[in-house]
C-alpha cells in the first residue's frame, strides 16, 4: 500500500491531540488539543507545525501517522507517531523509510538521529530494521513524563 506525505494541519493536529494508545504506551497520550495549547507544545504553533511537522495519509487521505524532522546544521532529529489502532500492524518502518528518504531530499549529508522509550521494545525493533543502529541511552523528563530514551542513528548515510 502506498502513503502520503503532506504537511500536517490543524485539524490533524487535533486529532493526534486526542488520540489514546492503552496500557504503558499511554504515555505517549497527548492529554487533549487544550493541554498541548496550554503547554505550547510545538505542534499546536503554526510555524513550528508548518515547518517542521508531517502527515502520512492512506490512499483515501486518512490520517494514520505523523512525524517530525527538527533540523540543525550537521543532523535531522526525527519524532514519529502511528494511529493508535494501526500500531503493531507493521507499517512503520515503511513510513519510517519515507521519512529517511525526505530528510534526504533535504539534505543527504546530515545525520538522521532519534530517540525512543526504552520500553517500547516495538518501536525500537521497527528502528533497527529500517536501518537504525543503537548508539546509547539517556533519561529525560518530558511533557508525556520521565523515562529512559534509547539513542539511535542511522547507520549508513
Amino acid at each position: 500500500m502506498k502513503y502520503k506525505i503532506k504537511s500536517l494541519n490543524l485539524n490533524q493536529a487535533k486529532d493526534i491531540a486526542s488520540w489514546e494508545y492503552q496500557d504503558e504506551y499511554s504515555v505517549y497520550n497527548f492529554g487533549g488539543w487544550e493541554r498541548v495549547l496550554e503547554e505550547k507544545w510545538g505542534i499546536s504553533n503554526p510555524l513550528i507545525r508548518e515547518k517542521e511537522f508531517y502527515s502520512f495519509l492512506d490512499k483515501n487521505d486518512e490520517l494514520i501517522g505523523f512525524f517530525r524532522i527538527k533540523e540543525t546544521k550537521d543532523k535531522f532529529t526525527l519524532g514519529l507517531g502511528i494511529k493508535p489502532d494501526l500500531c503493531g500492524k507493521k507499517i512503520s518502518v515503511y513510513l519510517l523509510k519515507e521519512v529517511i528518504i525526505e530528510c534526504n531530499r533535504k539534505s543527504p549529508q546530515k545525520t538522521i538521529e532519534l530517540s525512543v522509550r526504552k520500553f517500547n521494545k516495538r518501536a525500537i525493533k521497527a528502528y533497527l530494521n529500517a536501518g537504525f543502529k543503537i548508539k546509547g541511552e539517556h533519561r529525560l523528563n518530558t511533557p508525556l513524563g520521565e523515562g529512559i530514551f534509547v539513542d539511535m542513528i542511522l547507520k549508513e548515510r
